[in-house]
Formats: C-alpha cells, sequence, structure tokens
C-alpha cells in the first residue's frame, strides 16, 4: 500500500560455536612435598542476526584458568598447602549493520537534527555512501590473581586451620558505537520523526 516502503522476511538461524580443553600433571617432588599444575581452556564464538538483510550480533569469548599447588607435610600432624592461581577472561561483542548494493543515495545529504549527513545514515550503507555500516562494539578483559596459604593442624581431638588469601583484579573495558536513526518510512524521514534512536 506504500510504493516507498518494501517488507523483507527470512529465517535465520543462530550458531553457537565453543569448545573446551583441560589438563593436569601431578609431581611428587620428594617425600614431603607433592605438587599440581592444572590449566583450563574455553573458547565460544556465536553470531545472532538481527535482519534479514544481514545484519546482526557476534560474540566471542575465552576464558582460561591455571593454578599451581604446592603440598608440604610439615609433620605427622600438620600439613601446609600453598595455591598460586590466575582467571582470565576475554568478551568481544559486535553489532554490525548490512551492506546493500541495490540502493544508491550516496550523492544525497540529509538533515537529522540540524546536522547535515551524507547518504550513510542508517544500519544499512547504501552503494555510493562511502562508509562503512554503523557499528556498535564494547570488549570487556577481567583478571584475577589468588595468593593463598593454609595451614592445617591437627592436635589431640582437635584441629585448627588458620590461612591467608589476596586476590587482585582487574578489567580492562573499551567501547566502540554509534548513533542509529530508525524511521518508519520515507515520509517520516523527510520530516525527520525518527521512531527510535539507539
Amino acid at each position: 500500500t506504500n510504493p516507498d516502503l518494501d517488507f523483507y522476511s527470512a529465517n535465520l538461524s543462530s550458531t553457537v560455536d565453543d569448545h573446551f580443553s583441560s589438563g593436569r600433571l601431578d609431581f611428587a617432588v620428594n617425600s614431603r612435598n607433592q605438587m599440581y599444575v592444572r590449566y583450563n581452556y574455553q573458547n565460544g564464538n556465536s553470531f545472532r542476526p538481527s535482519s534479514a538483510v544481514g545484519s546482526g550480533s557476534i560474540t566471542e569469548q575465552t576464558a582460561q584458568n591455571a593454578v599451581v599447588n604446592l603440598t608440604t607435610t610439615l609433620s605427622p600432624s600438620m600439613l601446609n598447602e600453598a595455591k598460586v592461581g590466575i582467571n582470565l577472561y576475554k568478551s568481544r561483542s559486535l553489532t554490525q549493520g548490512a551492506r546493500t548494493t541495490d540502493l544508491d543515495v550516496g550523492d544525497q545529504t540529509f538533515s537529522i537534527g540540524g546536522a547535515a549527513q551524507s547518504g550513510g545514515i542508517g544500519i544499512i550503507n547504501p552503494t555510493g555512501a562511502g562508509s562503512t555500516p554503523i557499528t556498535h562494539g564494547s570488549s570487556f578483559t577481567p583478571y584475577e590473581w589468588t595468593f593463598m596459604d593454609n595451614l592445617s593442624w591437627i592436635r589431640g581431638d582437635r584441629s585448627f586451620k588458620p590461612g591467608a588469601e589476596y586476590n587482585p583484579r582487574g578489567i580492562y573495558m573499551d567501547e566502540l558505537g554509534g548513533a542509529t536513526w530508525l524511521f518508519d518510512d520515507l515520509n517520516n524521514l523527510l520530516r525527520n520523526t525518527p521512531r527510535q534512536v539507539t
């Protein structure tokens, strides 16, 4: 009913790919010291489509964990356990628009909110617009160290277990993004009445 508006639909699938691996080595250092080293690694990525023209969200995540543990027999009734570990996590999320080749508004200029914009103004990048599709991205890279020492002591019918733990941690964050104007039709675009701005 509207010559300026076309509707497209498609049955699209999301994808998830995940891999996990783990390894552990145990050592008998001597008659009084036992040690193990453990490492875990997990990597996964996914894609979730958001429109029929190919835009969507890509997420990549990686988790790593490493531990070194040393158990020492100080006496028949006393054990000491020392442990050093690290947790690493990396998350990358990217939402990107699609590129279309059957629409050319690269030589046009639009006024949105009082500012002149070139042809590449939406989640679609028209031919000739001279810019990539609008992209939103975020990255998070936290880390955590663990330094731990526990002493187990049995004396008669009583047991004692003092210990200490230190956990320094931090996170790196970054953001990539831009604004997206969503119009219901061409007339609303010309009147500068967007349905949504994100």
